[in-house]
């Protein structure tokens, strides 16, 4: 009888170490370490997660060393979880510690392979030194290819988003059935603002969390807090295609315009199409 309850014993410990829990998230990796290489740089420093709180209210405490996440591979660190078909992924991200390097980053992150430092991936960031001059949205197309990102502006095109001061909220979503990733910002959870999108294919299940990087060959580790993270189950989006059959229109001429709308959800959708013409156009009844 005792041999029975020491294996019990035994079994939950193992068990429960299995299954480690940050927040929302269960897994990390560290990019450019010795169980996620190729290593960019000469210097590479664990970095960690801690958490308090639970649920909505959790407080991401996320510490990280790296080169870069950038180029064809990455260095950083990354804490995530693994979800299959439409998701989103928000957070207030807030810097506490972001180095001397204009190019650290903090970060909502959805991932091929979570713990492939080569992977593809698609995410939007807050830039460190100066305490947020500046939002990305950033991505790699190609497994172990080149990166390409975006500075984010405000709609009149001239003011760059940036972090106010107390931190700054960033999403991002993936509507897996049309391939399409996008990204928004937010200066007070409530409001979105568009920022980014693209075309973009993944497999049915990837990685999403929070990823950062001192963009630094040093010893530093940057930190930064993530609160009000959520990662929520979306719909799908319906797809709407216009065509015109000329390429010029003059007064008086009457061309033909097409519309093609998909629903790639399984359910019935009442799609409402408005659309307000440009002031030279002459507008008839709508047809059936």
């Amino acid at each position: 009888m005792k041999h029975i309850v020491l294996t019990i014993g035994v079994l939950l410990f193992v068990c429960s170490f299995a299954s480690a829990q940050y927040g929302i998230f269960d897994k990390t990796a560290d990019w450019g370490g010795p169980d996620s290489p190729p290593q960019r740089g000469n210097i590479k420093v664990e970095g960690s997660v801690t958490v308090e709180g639970s649920g909505d209210s959790a407080v991401y405490t996320i510490l990280g060393n790296g080169d870069d996440i950038w180029d064809n591979n990455d260095e950083g660190f990354f804490v995530y979880t693994e979800r299959s078909g439409s998701w989103r992924l928000s957070g207030k991200v807030y810097w506490i510690a972001p180095g001397s390097n204009d190019w650290s980053k903090i970060g909502v992150m959805m991932r091929e392979t979570g713990d492939d430092a080569e992977s593809r991936h698609y995410w939007t960031e807050l830039r460190g030194a100066s305490y947020g001059d500046r939002v990305d949205a950033q991505w790699r197309m190609t497994t172990g290819g080149s990166s390409g990102n975006a500075q984010i502006f405000e709609e009149d095109g001239s003011t760059a988003v940036a972090d106010p001061g107390d931190g700054i909220y960033l999403r991002i979503s993936r509507f897996a059935e049309l391939d399409l990733v996008m990204s928004e910002y937010s200066y007070d959870g409530e409001e979105w603002f568009f920022s980014h999108s693209q075309t973009m294919e993944f497999p049915d299940e990837i990685a999403w969390g929070l990823a950062i990087t001192s963009h630094v060959d040093d010893e530093y580790l940057v930190e930064a807090t993530v609160s009000d993270v959520v990662l929520e189950k979306i719909q799908s989006v319906i797809s709407i295609k216009r065509s015109i059959d000329a390429s010029r229109f003059v007064p008086g001429q009457t061309i033909s315009v097409s519309l093609d709308v998909f629903n790639p959800s399984s359910d019935t959708i009442d799609v409402e199409l408005t659309e307000t013409p440009p002031a030279a156009f002459t507008v008839g009844e709508p047809s059936a």
